[in-house]
């Protein structure tokens, strides 16, 4: 469905979906914090380690003619130094849950 580009709090999102039916695109951004150090090696999750914060939506886009560029930003709070973000692709489907991707998460990183 496309890429992404992340930070520890901002994601930006280059969609572009082939769909009918009033179908739109959208992400989700979650902000998870920990107020202290994830030490993990590449093959494993801190997912634990962390603590969700808040999350975002991108605005929905039905533009199935070309790439679409959607971006969600949610801040982080002063009572932690590291943060992770998670960002999942979403259908919105009227009067239906919502088909998502799974969560492709950053690695932490201390602000």
């Amino acid at each position: 469905m496309g890429f992404f580009e992340r930070s520890a709090h901002r994601g930006r999102l280059h969609l572009k979906y082939k769909n009918a039916d009033n179908h739109k695109v959208f992400a989700k951004l979650q902000t998870w914090i920990n107020a202290g150090y994830c030490a993990t090696s590449p093959y494993l999750s801190c997912t634990s380690q962390y603590y969700y914060y808040t999350e975002k939506d991108t605005a929905r886009s039905n533009d199935t003619s070309k790439w679409v560029t959607k971006s969600a930003k949610t801040g982080v709070p002063g009572t932690a130094d590291y943060a992770r973000a998670g960002i999942q692709v979403k259908l919105d489907i009227p009067l239906r849950t919502d088909v998502s991707s799974n969560v492709l998460w950053t690695n932490g990183a201390k602000y």
